[in-house]
């Protein structure tokens, strides 16, 4: 792989997917997150991750004739496309599968964007460092509250009946939102400095942080830029008409019950944001916990930082 994607999840990754694979110097890769390094890091033990790995078991994975389905419905029936779901469904899992979707795309950049790697442990990213020693590592951040709160929404939306009453009055309930909360472990899929500390301490100035706000403010500049740092040129005109909210849900505010509960989960989280990268997480601790503070412009010559250089002794 050239680049990684690794979250967070709701922060436009579906966007940049279809964004970078709209560029001359990109293939895409048919399916967005291929869900390698976090069902490793498992031992393969998570069946809607992966197909298993022998071929008679993978007859009897759902989730086998569920992307043999998707594969044909979408209607990409080219070489490419072909090569792709032969080597995805048919070959053995291992390490030397995932490096081979890299000879399927030689004269192109192909990455891998899938948002469940911002929980990959630390040995589990050297592994990867490893055998992708030049990738560059990408990590998108957003406000954590207005994060957890679209992806809340879309649990809803995914598994409701399409009834926007029903849908409303679920999303309220703040005791589903507690429940779903804890169950699902989003103390972790917010835990963003675990992911900075992690990438930065295996990738070093390899691992860039964006910001999600720079994305609906500025998609053409972001996109440029990220392109500049994979050595590709960005074909703006390509986008022009692209949505920025690709996976969006129908919007309902967030009652103060479940706001005044994720302030107390997360103020740690701002707080440490805020105080090393000042910025866009400076105003969203501003914004949510009404602190007063000087702060420093928000930069206004790159959306991408490098967090190592931000931080000492990790």
């Amino acid at each position: 792989m050239d680049y990684f994607v690794v979250g967070a999840q709701k922060s436009a990754t579906t966007w940049l997917y279809v964004a970078l694979g709209k560029q001359y110097s990109f293939q895409q890769l048919p399916i967005k997150e291929l869900h390698f390094w976090d069902a490793l890091q498992v031992n393969f033990s998570r069946e809607r991750r992966l197909p298993h790995k022998r071929l008679y078991n993978r007859f009897q994975s759902i989730f086998f004739w569920e992307t043999i389905w998707e594969a044909v419905k979408s209607r990409k029936y080219n070489w490419f496309s072909l090569k792709f779901y032969s080597h995805y469904l048919f070959r053995t899992y291992d390490v030397n599968w995932y490096l081979g979707f890299q000879e399927l795309t030689k004269q192109k950049l192909v990455g891998d964007f899938t948002p469940a790697y911002a929980f990959l442990k630390r040995d589990t990213i050297s592994l990867m460092q490893s055998k992708f020693p030049k990738a560059k590592v990408f990590f998108i951040v957003r406000d954590p509250i207005e994060r957890l709160w679209s992806q809340w929404r879309m649990y809803v939306r995914v598994r409701g009946n399409g009834d926007v009453k029903e849908y409303t009055k679920t999303v309220q309930d703040f005791s589903a939102f507690q429940q779903f909360f804890q169950k699902e472990g989003l103390d972790k899929r917010c835990d963003y400095h675990s992911t900075i500390i992690n990438y930065s301490k295996c990738y070093g100035n390899q691992f860039y942080m964006g910001f999600y706000d720079d994305i609906l403010t500025d998609p053409h500049g972001f996109l440029n830029e990220i392109c500049g740092i994979l050595t590709a040129q960005a074909n703006i005109e390509t986008v022009q008409a692209l949505p920025l909210k690709v996976n969006d849900s129908f919007y309902v505010p967030i009652p103060d019950e479940t706001n005044t509960y994720l302030k107390e989960q997360l103020e740690k989280q701002y707080l440490w944001l805020s105080e090393t990268f000042d910025g866009h997480p400076a105003l969203w601790y501003q914004r949510r916990y009404g602190v007063q503070y000087d702060l420093k412009p928000i930069r206004d010559y790159s959306y991408f930082i490098k967090p190592s250089e931000y931080l000492l002794n990790i």
